[in-house]
């Protein structure tokens, strides 16, 4: 399987940056870009 694009989601919570680490980790093996999406929680959901 070829993986030319990684969406990363953040939050900004260290989840997500070791998200970011696991991330870059594959982009460096494949070959593929990485796209950064930031959620930001709607107030009162």
């Amino acid at each position: 399987m070829k993986i030319d694009t990684i969406l990363w989601a953040t939050d900004g919570s260290q989840e997500a940056e070791l998200a970011l680490g696991y991330a870059k980790y594959l982009a460096g093996l494949t070959g593929a870009g990485i796209i950064g999406l930031h959620v930001i929680p709607l107030p009162g959901g």
